[in-house]
C-alpha cells in the first residue's frame, strides 16, 4: 500500500519534468508512448487510492471538473492594456519620448499574440491560481481550465510569492482541429483562434477546455522587483528557469532603426509561426526605468504594441446578396470563398462596407440630405422663434445613430465641420472692431477667468460624487476640464442672427471666449501633464504665450500689408481678395495649432481681426458669409448631432445627464456672470455675457478625445458628456433670444 502511494508521489514528479521537458522547452527526453504508459499508470493508482487526490496532479489537467460559474478576483496590480503604434514615424516618436526622460534606453521586443490575457500565481512553489484580465482590475478565477495547458507548471523551483503574466493562445493546429469537429458536428465554427481560446478558458466543465489544446507564453514577470531582476530580459530569463514558457522571439534592441529591421524580420515569418500574432511589443528594458515613467490610467508609458497593416488576400466571389435594413437601406454583400485573413475565416463581406466609405468617403448623398434637413429644420425654428441653428442641430440629431440612423458621421463631415468653425471664427474676427475688442481686453480677461475657474472647480466636486477608485481624482478634474470649454460657433451665429455681434456684450463674449479658449488649453495642459509624461508644461505654456507675441507682431504687419493692397490693387476684379483672405485665414489656423498648440479657432479669429477695418472688409464678409451658408456652417452644427449614438438609459445615467446639463449651465452664467458684475456690465447684459458662453459644442468634445485617447475619462461620464454638450449647445441661443 505504501508503496503504491510512493508511487503515485513518484510518477508525478516524472511526469510534470517530461511535460515541461515537451511543452516548454520543446526537448522531450522520453517517447509519446512512454508519457501516455505511465499517465495511465497514475490514473489507476489514483482511482485506487482516492485519499491521494490532488488537484495539481498531472492526471487531473486532462480529465478537467466541472464548476457552476467564476470567482471574481482582484488583481493586487492592475493588469493594463498598451497604446498603439502603426510606422516607423510612430516608432520614433515612441522612442523619443522615452529618450527624453532615459539616457541611452535599451528596448525589448516582443511578439504580440493574438489571444487572451492571464495572470498566473504560485505560492510555496505550488500554482494557486490563475486569473484572466477582465477589466483589468478584476478578473475571473479560471484556475481548472488552466491546469489543462500542459506547458503551464504546477509547480515551481521557487518558494516565494511569485506573479507572472502573460498569453493564453490557441495554435493554428488545434484551432483547424476544432473547426473541423464544429463542422461535423453541425456546428457553426469559431471565426479566429482568440475567440475560440476566450471561449476555451470560459468552459465551466474544463475537459472541453482540456480537448481543445491550448498553449501559453508568458512575458511579464510582476514581482520581479523581489527577486532583484533588473531588466526585462533578465525578467524572462528568470522566468524560463522557473519553467514558465518564454518565447526566444525576441531581440534587445538599441535604435529605432534596429527595432524596424526586427519588426520586419518577424512580420515576414508571421504567416509560418504555428501561432497568430497581430504585431510586436516594444518595452523599455530597464524596470527602474519602467517604474520611474510609470502609467496612465489604462497604458504603461515604458511600452507600445506595433500593429502589422492589415493583410491582403485573394478568393473568389461567388454571389452577391442583397439585404434590406429596418430604414430600408439597401446593402449589397458578397458571399465569398471561405478565406483565413490575419487568423479570421472570412466568408462574406459588404461591398459597401466601413473601410471602403472610410479611405473613400463616398459621402455626397449624405451632404445633400444634411443640407436639406437643416434648412428645413432651420425654417421651423425660426418659426418657433428660435435660431436656426437649433434647428440644424436637431437635424444632425434626427438623421444620426440616435433616431433615423440614416446618417453616419464620416471623415468628410469631420473635415468639413472643422473648416466650418474655422469659417465661423474667421467671420466673427471680421466682424469685431479691434477698438472694442481692445476696450474690453481686461474685462474680457476676468469675465474668462471666472468662467474657466467655476465650472472646473465644481466639475470636479460633482464627479466625485460619481466616479471613485484608483486615479478617481484625475477623472473627475479632467470632468471640470471638459466643463470650461466654451465653443463660440454656435453664440457667433446666433449673435449674427440678431443683429447683436458689435454691442458690448456681443464683444465682450468674443474676447473672453478667446481668452477662455487659451485658458482651456493652460487647465488641459496641466491634467494630461498629470498622466502623461510626454507633455512638457512649461514647453506648452510658453509656445502660447509666443503665439500671442506672434500674433500682435505679425496681425500689425499683416493688417498694413492688406490695407496698403486693398488701397493701391487696381488689376479689376474682386474674387482674389475673398480668395487670399480665406486663404489667409486657413494657414492662421494651422499656425496656430501646428507651431503654438493654441486652438486652430483662435488662428482663424486673429485672421479676421487683422482684416476687419480694411477697404475691402465688407466684401470679403460677404463672399465667406455665402460659402459658409450654403456648405460648411450647417454641416458643422449637423455634425455635433449625428455624434450622439443611440442610448441605454437607466436612473443612474438619467441622474448624471441633469446634473451635468444643470452645472454645464449654472457654472458659466454664474462664473462669466460675476466677472461682468465686477467689470461694472449691467446685471442683463451679465446674464446675456454668461448665456453666451454655455454652448461646450466641440471644443469640449475635442478635449473628451483627448482624454480618452489617454485614459483618463472613465466610460461613466462619456455619455453625459456628450449629451451635455448636444444640450449646452442647443438651450445657448435659446437663452440668449
Amino acid at each position: 500500500m505504501m508503496d503504491e502511494k510512493a508511487r503515485i508521489l513518484d510518477l508525478r514528479k516524472e511526469l510534470e519534468k517530461y511535460s515541461i521537458e515537451y511543452y516548454v522547452y520543446d526537448n522531450p527526453s522520453v517517447t509519446d508512448q512512454e508519457y501516455d504508459r505511465l499517465m495511465q499508470e497514475l490514473m489507476a493508482l489514483e482511482e485506487k487510492h482516492p485519499e491521494m487526490q490532488d488537484a495539481n496532479s498531472p492526471s487531473q489537467r486532462i480529465i478537467g471538473s466541472v464548476l457552476e460559474g467564476f470567482e471574481k478576483v482582484t488583481h493586487d496590480s492592475q493588469m493594463l492594456s498598451l497604446g498603439n503604434v502603426f510606422n516607423k514615424e510612430e516608432i520614433e516618436e515612441f522612442v523619443q519620448r522615452i529618450s527624453e526622460s532615459v539616457s541611452n534606453p535599451e528596448f525589448v521586443v516582443e511578439c504580440k499574440y493574438d489571444g487572451l490575457a492571464m495572470a498566473l500565481l504560485y505560492d510555496d512553489g505550488n500554482f494557486t491560481r490563475a486569473v484572466t484580465r477582465g477589466d483589468g482590475i478584476v478578473g475571473e478565477d479560471v484556475s481548472n481550465n488552466v491546469k489543462t495547458i500542459l506547458s503551464i507548471p504546477m509547480h515551481i523551483p521557487e518558494t516565494r510569492h511569485v506573479e507572472v503574466r502573460g498569453e493564453v493562445y490557441m495554435p493554428k493546429a488545434s484551432f483547424e482541429l476544432l473547426n473541423k469537429r464544429q463542422e461535423e458536428k453541425g456546428v457553426a465554427p469559431f471565426a479566429n483562434p482568440r475567440n475560440a481560446a476566450a471561449g476555451s478558458i470560459r468552459q465551466l466543465n474544463s475537459s472541453v477546455c482540456a480537448s481543445r489544446k491550448l498553449d501559453a507564453y508568458w512575458y511579464y514577470f510582476q514581482n520581479a522587483s523581489d527577486f532583484a531582476v533588473q531588466t526585462q530580459e533578465e525578467a524572462l530569463e528568470a522566468m524560463s528557469k522557473m519553467h514558465f514558457r518564454t518565447n526566444p522571439l525576441r531581440k534587445v534592441c538599441t535604435t529605432v532603426d534596429e527595432i524596424w529591421q526586427f519588426i520586419q524580420e518577424i512580420q515576414e515569418k508571421r504567416e509560418d509561426l504555428p501561432y497568430e500574432i497581430d504585431g510586436m511589443v516594444i518595452k523599455l528594458n530597464n524596470l527602474a526605468d519602467q517604474r520611474r515613467l510609470g502609467s496612465t490610467a489604462k497604458v504603461p508609458r515604458y511600452a507600445t504594441a506595433y500593429k502589422f497593416p492589415a493583410q491582403e488576400v485573394l478568393t473568389r466571389l461567388k454571389d452577391i446578396v442583397i439585404t434590406v435594413g429596418r430604414t430600408g437601406k439597401i446593402t449589397p454583400n458578397a458571399v465569398l470563398e471561405p478565406v483565413r485573413v490575419a487568423g479570421t475565416t472570412v466568408s462574406a463581406a459588404q461591398l459597401h462596407n466601413e473601410d471602403m466609405i472610410a479611405n473613400k468617403d463616398l459621402r455626397i448623398g449624405d451632404i445633400a440630405l444634411i443640407l436639406l434637413m437643416t434648412k428645413a429644420f432651420g425654417l421651423f425654428s425660426r418659426r418657433l422663434r428660435m435660431p436656426s441653428v437649433v434647428g440644424a442641430l436637431i437635424a444632425g440629431i434626427v438623421l444620426g445613430p440616435a433616431v433615423l440612423n440614416i446618417v453616419e458621421p464620416s471623415k468628410l463631415i469631420e473635415s468639413l465641420s472643422e473648416i466650418g468653425v474655422i469659417v465661423l471664427m474667421f467671420e466673427a474676427g471680421l466682424e469685431t472692431s479691434i477698438t472694442d475688442l481692445k476696450r474690453a481686453g481686461l474685462k474680457a480677461f476676468i469675465i474668462a477667468t471666472l468662467g474657466v475657474l467655476v465650472p472646473l472647480a465644481v466639475g470636479y466636486v460633482v464627479g466625485g460624487f460619481y466616479n471613485v477608485g484608483p486615479d478617481a481624482w484625475l477623472h473627475n478634474l479632467f470632468l471640470g476640464v471638459i466643463l470650461t470649454a466654451t465653443s463660440v460657433g454656435i453664440t457667433v451665429e446666433t449673435l449674427k442672427e440678431m443683429g447683436c455681434m458689435s454691442t458690448e456684450s456681443g464683444n465682450a463674449i468674443l474676447a473672453a471666449a478667446v481668452i477662455d479658449d487659451v485658458l482651456g488649453i493652460v487647465c488641459l495642459t496641466l491634467v494630461t501633464g498629470m498622466a502623461d509624461s510626454s507633455v512638457n508644461i512649461g514647453v506648452v505654456m510658453f509656445k502660447i504665450l509666443l503665439f500671442f507675441v506672434f500674433a500682435v507682431v505679425v496681425g500689425v504687419i499683416l493688417h498694413k500689408v492688406f490695407s496698403w493692397w486693398f488701397e493701391h490693387d487696381s488689376c479689376g476684379g474682386l474674387q482674389r481678395y475673398s480668395i487670399v483672405s480665406f486663404a489667409f485665414a486657413l494657414i492662421m489656423a494651422f499656425c496656430s495649432e501646428a507651431f503654438f498648440g493654441v486652438a486652430d479657432i483662435t488662428g482663424s479669429f486673429v485672421a479676421g481681426l487683422i482684416l476687419s477695418g480694411t477697404r475691402q472688409c465688407d466684401y470679403v464678409t460677404k463672399r465667406i458669409s455665402t460659402l459658409s451658408y450654403m456648405l460648411i456652417t450647417p454641416v458643422f452644427f449637423a455634425s455635433i448631432g449625428l455624434k450622439l449614438s443611440p442610448i441605454t438609459w437607466n436612473a443612474k445615467l438619467i441622474e448624471l445627464v441633469i446634473v451635468l446639463c444643470v452645472v454645464a449651465v449654472l457654472t458659466k452664467i454664474i462664473g462669466c456672470g460675476l466677472g461682468a458684475i465686477v467689470c461694472k456690465y449691467t446685471p442683463t447684459q451679465a446674464i446675456r455675457i454668461g448665456c453666451g458662453m454655455i454652448s461646450r459644442g466641440e471644443v469640449a468634445l475635442i478635449v473628451a478625445n483627448k482624454g480618452m485617447a489617454l485614459g483618463i475619462l472613465p466610460e461613466v461620464f462619456v455619455t453625459p458628456v456628450l449629451l451635455c454638450v448636444v444640450f449646452t449647445t442647443v438651450i445657448t441661443p435659446i437663452l440668449l433670444k
